[in-house]
């Protein structure tokens, strides 16, 4: 399924992608991640207490490539591997952070990308439907970790924070 967020940045190109790409080599895209999968799987457990009782598996890996520049705007790709009920692993997501100039003094970020649903999910039957809510909410909090880190570098989101807003429910890995 295709999922995506962007948002605006009070903050001119040059200087959006020159604290993004000090951001990505810092790590950043693995600890944001961290949240933003957190958020998935407390999203999913909202829809029963049985879907926590699935092996969903943990976010284990986050490549990313390095900068690619073209006319007007600048792309990080990056994918999440996670490490599946058999041990595993499998890309759960594809996604390009991208950003473009949006007038002199403001930048758009765009996280776009294919996600697939790790097989236990799909296994369990879990309605297409909800699985596409759960993927936008947690593509938006990636999106939000990345934008807070770009606006506030000097403290960049750390494991499991998430500045998108909580919704009601377990935690993940509780019953």
């Amino acid at each position: 399924m295709f999922i995506g967020a962007q948002v605006r940045l009070d903050l001119g190109f040059d200087a959006v992608q020159a604290r993004l790409a000090t951001l990505v080599r810092g790590g950043l895209l693995p600890r944001a991640s961290g949240g933003a999968y957190g958020h998935w799987q407390a999203c999913l457990a909202q829809t029963g207490p049985w879907v926590t009782a699935l092996d969903v598996g943990r976010l284990a890996r986050v490549p990313v490539r390095d900068m690619v520049t073209r006319a007007g705007s600048a792309t990080w790709t990056m994918r999440w591997e996670v490490t599946g009920p058999a041990g595993s692993l499998f890309p759960a997501l594809d996604a390009d952070i991208t950003l473009t100039p949006a007038g002199a003094d403001a930048t758009v970020l765009a996280v776009c990308g294919a996600y697939r649903p790790p097989p236990a999910v799909l296994a369990a039957g879990l309605d297409r439907a909800i699985l596409h809510q759960a993927a936008q909410a947690m593509i938006h909090s990636l999106t939000l970790s990345i934008r807070l880190a770009i606006m506030h570098p000097a403290a960049p989101p750390g494991p499991g924070q998430n500045p998108a807003p909580r919704q009601p429910g377990p935690e993940p890995g509780t019953s």
